[in-house]
């Protein structure tokens, strides 16, 4: 579903080029006003609100399940206002079918206005039934976002320890560089991203059994405790000492130790 803009033919502007001479041989059909009220309406809704693409780029949240709701329920908030131009549609298409009939009893009507009054009013008719539709489009979105979530971690769950190995192997590497060099500079420059390769695969356990999926492992609370504050920027003072990064290194390595035996890897 795109971002929505009305129909060209349902414009006011198309209608006053369209028309033409009917005006003076018809009279007033009250096209033009209804196509300017529908107009009003139309720009009381914020529609990218109403299309999953747009709403998803717009607030920039990950696709994924537990971020959905937030976004059906401001596309449901925003989708009140819908109402109201559905009722303006519908009363352009019922203005439509009775100026089609009115053109269709007149011989000084040409068949070409008769027909382009037609249109407008099948594209109304079809505005208005497609305008019912967005729990259908939500429905399909959170379909299709829940099997893109529950694929990916079916992956992640086949990979757990091909991951968690290169994981620690880095976790290893970030260990012999420090240890080369005791500062705090080159622990804090490499911590984070040593721990969050560790805890990326420690949170997707607790979302892999989230899901029902079987895996032959349970999140590591005691080992978390310690990695995620690392992976989540958590830095050394700048006045501690070498002996305090030696320290902070038997502790990284002690769990990285047991994330081995925990992962069997």
């Amino acid at each position: 579903m795109a971002a929505k803009t009305i129909p060209t033919i349902l414009t006011d502007a198309d209608w006053q080029k369209k028309k033409g001479a009917i005006a003076k041989m018809a009279g007033e059909t009250g096209l033009g006003a209804a196509m300017k009220a529908l107009a009003v309406e139309w720009k009381k809704v914020d529609w990218a609100e109403l299309d999953p693409d747009s709403a998803w780029t717009k607030t920039g949240l990950k696709k994924i399940p537990a971020n959905y709701d937030k976004l059906f329920q401001a596309a449901k908030s925003e989708n009140s206002k819908v109402e109201s131009v559905r009722v303006k549609v519908k009363a352009l298409r019922d203005l439509a079918d009775k100026t089609e009939k009115k053109f269709k009893a007149s011989k000084l009507i040409p068949s070409s206005s008769t027909q382009h009054v037609g249109k407008i009013k099948v594209m109304a008719d079809q505005l208005w039934i497609e305008l019912k539709s967005i729990d259908k489009i939500w429905s399909a979105e959170e379909k299709t976002i829940d099997e893109k979530y529950r694929k990916d971690l079916a992956f992640a769950a086949a990979n757990m320890k091909k991951n968690l190995k290169s994981a620690t192997v880095k976790a290893d590497a970030f260990a012999d560089k420090v240890r080369k060099d005791l500062t705090v500079k080159t622990f804090n420059t490499g911590i984070q991203q040593a721990a969050r390769d560790i805890t990326q695969n420690l949170v997707n356990v607790k979302k892999i059994k989230a899901a029902g999926m079987d895996l032959d492992l349970d999140y590591p609370d005691d080992l978390a405790d310690y990695l995620v504050p690392w992976a989540q920027s958590k830095q050394m003072a700048d006045s501690a000492q070498p002996q305090d990064v030696a320290d902070e290194m038997d502790k990284f390595e002690d769990i990285v130790k047991k994330v081995k035996a925990w992962g069997k890897v």
